[in-house]
């Protein structure tokens, strides 16, 4: 077997098999080297993107352009060695293909690639004569697609596929050689985690990865994707672990700050810093994170590392309480400027989001309009753009049958009218090697910096996305055998990708946050559309499981019992997507989630049930009518109107129960263990066990520790003065002036409880510090109370 052996920007090595045209594995190299940047600054090395439709659409826009790019030169070379009849291969690189997917399916999972292909993809298609730009990726199981008359469709496979090929492929060659493989152990190990990721086993895919940074401390993709899945499952400590285990290395080749190794110096160097000090940031080793963050930015790569060490320092001010720096980090012009360009996967959003919630902690009620207008310029315009917030019931869980509407893709943003291959090479070259260094190994091309990216609109052009509703903005699928009508391409697609489940996720806590607060109801439209996105996500992942049950139905009839059940769980991938939905899903969709949930008994479903009856209680995405207690009749009958208002005091009476339960299911999370159903007071007889049980997730602190906070505050301020729900508030609200003394709204929320309980002087002592801190109140908590 022919092999070509080519080493990526990273050093790192890429097989390809029975490819003899070396301009098209060069090319496939330049686009490997530029996704590769391109994921590592979360978008910010990316550049060429159109700035028609605002800032965050011309970011989003770059980083499809690496994304399409590379996936066109794979689907190049495999259509080379197929039209050179060598079928014996179903994948030509399979270490290629896992770089163009595994940073995918570790933010989203496989049932979001499945969606891509079904609704998206499908739409994609290209004739003989045209170039690749179009190439159809769709699957044999995907609707055809309309071409021009002049034109013949070629059909391709799905992104899903790719992946399956290219791990079956291993697997074969591993078979019929295993003294002498083919492929490194590197490689191998990438699909390894490919093929757990396919499967949505994503904590299996990060123990792959994490032992493959002990052979190859370098190899910062692997690093990445355990950030992300980590993210998702709410890891710390084994990305503490992770970073530690190669820290040492990358310090070593730094080749600038004063080091004296620049022989060793490792290509991207900085970018590794940074993204090691995210990692140790998350774990809770604050100082070293800064201590990493600076270094990064004394070397001669810095470029590219601005949205990677804000994430990092956004953490550590997080739990540090340093809401001050935080607002001037993510929430200011200069602040912003650092991460607006990282547009991969909506990690612009994402910080964001981080950034409205340090200013309504610093600002309170006063920062309800600018933690709204937060909300609506990071997450609101790609729930609208995408249609996720659409209000017919198309998604129905009990339907078997696929949608017969294809999602509305839009034409890319015009702008400065780049192209990427003339970015990736030539200036690009000559640029990356005097920006990172001789060291980079391969072909040494990647994206340029992202000072290529328009940045000089106005806030009234940024709305001009939302205001522009006509043909040359919109590509209908309908319309592709009109004249005139512009074919829908990959670049397309990724610029204009649906919401992720981590964009939804960190969207919904925020608005949770805002709620809270008093800022918005829970029949804002917003919650309604949250609401309408995932029960979209949930679909697809139905969608996937009848799937995978009707092509292995006959394989899993030898699969262990608890495996079975293991692979009917709803967003089993992430923990955090799953309580963040349960506060929006409808109850049909709830009792489906809990159905094949229940069949694990080793995992806890306390953070999901706790979330589904915050959302009820909060009554979240419902409608007015659903909202409004039973009203009083405005007549003289003096009868009905005693018999309303004593309905409203039970109605009343219920929900304070409702209440005081949260709160004791809260207390059992906190203390890792189950009391009794069957007594009432919790744990308090001596005669009453315990019992305990093993907790599915820790969360990070960053996103977990505010859901418990705001929620054990928030039901004991309703809890009507219970003393149980009370003193666990006050618990909590100890901890946090604790360890976040810097944070105005912590030491409010405490002042509040401190002046239930009775303590008058403490509570005064603590509001004088809040407001000290702050500004204004430094807080408001639940109708402005």
């Amino acid at each position: 077997m022919e092999v070509n052996l080519q080493m990526d920007f990273f050093g790192e090595p890429i097989t390809f098999f029975l490819t003899n045209n070396n301009n098209q594995i060069q090319n496939t190299m330049e686009s490997i080297d530029a996704f590769l940047l391109t994921i590592a600054s979360r978008g910010k090395l990316a550049s060429g993107g159109g700035d028609e439709h605002g800032i965050e659409m011309a970011a989003a826009h770059s980083s499809s352009i690496a994304w399409s790019n590379l996936l066109q030169n794979i689907d190049q070379i495999m259509n080379d060695n197929n039209n050179n009849g060598n079928f014996s291969l179903s994948c030509s690189s399979p270490m290629a293909v896992a770089t163009l997917l595994s940073p995918l399916l570790a933010q989203c999972g496989s049932a979001y690639v499945h969606s891509l292909d079904r609704e998206y993809l499908s739409q994609v298609n290209y004739s003989s004569s045209s170039t690749s730009s179009s190439t159809s990726l769709s699957s044999s199981s995907n609707r055809d697609v309309q071409t021009n008359s002049n034109s013949q469709t070629k059909r391709g496979r799905s992104l899903l596929q790719w992946g399956k090929d290219a791990v079956a492929q291993t697997v074969q060659q591993q078979r019929q050689d295993v003294t002498n493989l083919v492929l490194s152990r590197r490689e191998t190990a990438h699909l390894k985690a490919l093929h757990h990721l396919l499967r949505d086993e994503h904590r299996d895919a990060m123990h792959t990865l994490f032992r493959l940074l002990h052979e190859s401390p370098g190899d910062l993709l692997a690093l990445l994707l355990i950030l992300d899945i980590a993210c998702h499952l709410g890891e710390k400590e084994i990305l503490f672990r992770a970073a530690t285990t190669i820290a040492s290395y990358w310090t070593e080749r730094g080749g600038g700050g004063g080091s004296t190794n620049r022989s060793q110096q490792q290509p991207g160097h900085a970018l590794g810093m940074s993204t090691i000090a995210t990692c140790l940031s998350i774990n809770g080793r604050y100082k070293e994170a800064e201590q990493f963050c600076n270094q990064s930015q004394t070397f001669q790569d810095m470029e590219g590392t601005s949205g990677s060490s804000t994430w990092a320092l956004a953490h550590s001010y997080d739990a540090e309480g340093r809401v001050s720096e935080g607002v001037s980090l993510l929430s200011g012009y200069d602040g912003m400027a650092s991460y607006r360009d990282c547009g991969f996967l909506f990690f612009d959003s994402r910080l964001a989001a981080m950034g409205a919630r340090f200013t309504y902690d610093r600002d309170g009620a006063n920062a309800d309009r600018v933690a709204l207008r937060l909300y609506d310029h990071a997450f609101d315009r790609v729930m609208k753009y995408s249609g996720y917030t659409a209000t017919d019931d198309d998604y129905d869980v009990d339907n078997d049958d696929e949608h017969n509407i294809l999602p509305l893709i839009r034409s890319v943003p015009k702008g400065k009218g780049e192209v990427f291959g003339v970015v990736a090479g030539g200036a690009a070259k000559s640029f990356i090697g005097s920006l990172f260094g001789d060291g980079g190994g391969g072909s040494g091309a990647a994206a340029s910096t992202a000072d290529g990216k328009a940045s000089n609109n106005t806030p009234g052009q940024n709305k001009k996305m939302e205001e522009e509703e006509g043909e040359d903005m919109d590509i209908n699928r309908s319309s592709h055998g009109k004249q005139g009508i512009k074919p829908v391409t990959f670049e397309n697609i990724f610029c204009w990708l649906p919401p992720t489940p981590q964009f939804l996720t960190d969207a919904t806590f925020l608005l949770l946050r805002l709620t809270f607060g008093g800022a918005i109801e829970g029949n804002d439209p917003r919650w309604k559309g949250i609401k309408q996105a995932w029960k979209k996500v949930i679909y697809n992942e139905i969608q996937i499981q009848k799937q995978q049950h009707h092509h292995h139905q006959q394989q899993q009839q030898y699969q262990p019992e608890e495996q079975q059940n293991q692979s009917k769980v709803l967003l089993k991938f992430s923990p955090m997507a799953r309580i963040a939905s349960s506060l929006v899903v409808d109850d049909v969709v709830l009792e489906h989630a809990e159905l094949c949930n229940k069949d694990n008994p080793l995992l806890s479903t306390q953070l999901e049930q706790c979330s589904h009856l915050i959302g009820k209680l909060l009554k979240l995405g419902m409608d007015n009518g659903q909202c409004t207690s039973t009203s009083t009749n405005d007549n003289d009958n003096n009868t009905d109107m005693d018999e309303d208002v004593h309905e409203n005091h039970h109605d009343d009476t219920v929900m304070t129960k409702e209440w005081i339960y949260l709160s004791h299911r809260l207390a059992d999370i906190r203390d890792g263990r189950q009391s009794p159903e069957n007594n009432d007071d919790h744990g308090n007889s001596l005669l009453t066990g315990n019992t305990y049980f093993v907790q599915d997730i820790h969360g990070w602190d960053s996103t977990l520790r505010p859901f418990l906070e705001h929620s054990t505050f928030h039901a004991a301020r309703n809890s009507a003065d219970d003393p149980h729900a009370l003193n666990l508030a006050r618990a909590v609200c100890s901890e946090g002036v604790s360890l976040r003394p810097n944070s105005p709204e912590t030491w409010w929320r405490y002042s509040i409880i401190l002046e239930k309980l009775g303590d008058l002087t403490a509570a005064e002592d603590a509001l004088a510090t809040s407001v000290s801190l702050g500004s204004g109140e430094g807080g408001r908590v639940g109708g402005g109370e």
